[in-house]
């Protein structure tokens, strides 16, 4: 092969053949079609149970588990609520870990709680399923881990001064308030 083609074959990793018309060419013939074709599986989630909606920071030493069944992850109204709520802890939604458990495998809060060991949680509205055995109301300790048991949803909790109050009792005792 002449020098001056060497570039280009290094360029492609390949060897080339001069012709005599002085055309360059591969010395291999191109596929006609692919040896092989390789496609997924189509995946129906329709029927798939979800597991736990997360959002915000996994780091964070502040949990929230909440129940919302709609797509909607939590209302604006709720959001605000709950920035207070995490305000007066020196925490924001952003820097907390929320967990939406409508739709998720786990079956008991106590599995979610013992995956994040020595953080305080904040449980909003969830059935009573998820909850038994615990005084809902109440302040529960699962491992090293302080959690504040709300039976009401956050929409709820905005509306009843009495259980706020409790709530606000509850994270005095947490966090030395």
């Amino acid at each position: 092969m002449d020098d001056s083609f060497r570039w280009l074959a290094e360029l492609f990793d390949d060897t080339f053949i001069m012709i005599a018309d002085g055309e360059v060419k591969a010395d291999y013939l191109p596929e006609e079609e692919p040896v092989a074709v390789v496609s997924e599986p189509e995946q129906s989630y329709e029927n798939q149970e979800d597991d736990l909606i997360f959002s915000g920071n996994n780091a964070s030493k502040t949990g929230i588990i909440v129940w919302y069944e709609d797509q909607e992850w939590i209302k604006p109204k709720d959001k605000i609520f709950l920035d207070n709520i995490l305000s007066a802890v020196k925490s924001s939604v952003e820097r907390s870990a929320l967990f939406n458990i409508a739709r998720s495998n786990h079956r008991h809060i106590r599995d979610i709680i013992t995956k994040m060991p020595d953080n305080h949680f904040f449980v909003f509205g969830l059935p009573e399923s998820y909850t038994s055995g615990m005084n809902s109301g109440q302040i529960e300790i699962i491992g090293r881990s302080k959690v504040i048991i709300c039976p009401l949803s956050l929409t709820d909790l905005v509306m009843n001064k009495e259980e706020k109050q409790q709530l606000w009792q509850k994270m005095r005792q947490v966090y030395g308030l």
